[in-house]
């Protein structure tokens, strides 16, 4: 197996052609790349949920991984183009907080952003193809990337200074078991002090696992990656707050002992 491995998040879907005409492009000018599709069936626009993606993955993927995140509703605009280097792997995708867990729950990283200049042929909808892949490539290949890089300082836009206090439990995304899974992580929580979460009148219990839930109404648990979550036992605690509340909410009050 090749030691190139880059992995290809998108809200693209497979059916226009989009993916494909990626593959080519890197198999093209690199036939030794590892391609994986981490995911492509993001819901459109949907940052929060491509931030869990990759956090979700990305502990299993060895050193010198290069993730392409390109869920961008703002390609084209003056957005940076970030390339941050965390956990012994590099992360490429636009400033608009899809790196927000990677950054959050990694006391060390680096993060640069990507001059688009250097790059030719871009077209103004499709930097995920003209500049974010291209620049993945020469990581892979052991290139210099000062002469495309400068080092900037990381701005947080998911998460909120609620939850870096520890006093919001911010969501990132909803599964498809309708567990709703908040940023707020067990390993800068300690569980023994966490009484659990609310939101509006609700309170939500913390539980050790889903087994001790109510199976009509809502409890939190840290799921298999360390994040808080809210969930009914075998029920989908999205379902519960989109009937009651016409939508998930977007954050929970956390409630310590």
């Amino acid at each position: 197996m090749s030691d190139k491995i880059l992995t290809l998040t998108t809200d693209f879907g497979t059916r226009d052609g989009y993916i494909g005409g990626i593959k080519g492009l890197i198999l093209s000018r690199d036939p030794a790349v590892k391609i994986v599709d981490l995911s492509h069936e993001i819901s459109p626009f949907n940052i929060g949920q491509a931030a869990y993606a990759v956090y979700n993955a990305h502990s299993f993927y060895p050193d010198k991984t290069v993730h392409v995140v390109i869920v961008d509703p703002g390609v084209g605009s003056e957005r940076r183009i970030l390339l941050v280097e965390a956990s012994g792997q590099y992360f490429i995708g636009p400033d608009n907080g899809i790196f927000d867990p990677i950054v959050y729950l990694n006391e060390k990283y680096r993060c640069m952003e990507i001059d688009p200049g250097y790059f030719s042929h871009v077209s103004a909808t499709f930097h995920g193809r003209d500049i974010f892949v291209p620049a993945a490539l020469k990581i892979l290949n052991a290139e210099s990337i000062k002469a495309f890089t400068k080092e900037v300082e990381y701005e947080y836009r998911l998460l909120t200074p609620e939850m870096m206090e520890g006093s919001k439990a911010v969501v990132l995304h909803s599964d498809h078991f309708g567990n709703i899974v908040t940023a707020l992580s067990q390993e800068k929580t300690d569980s023994g002090d966490l009484e659990g979460l609310r939101f509006e009148q609700i309170d939500i219990p913390f539980v050790s696992i889903y087994e001790e839930g109510d199976d009509a109404s809502p409890s939190c648990l840290f799921g298999s990656n360390g994040l808080l979550e809210v969930a009914i036992k075998r029920g989908s605690a999205a379902e519960y707050f989109k009937k009651r509340w016409n939508g998930i909410p977007t954050s929970f009050d956390v409630v310590w002992k």
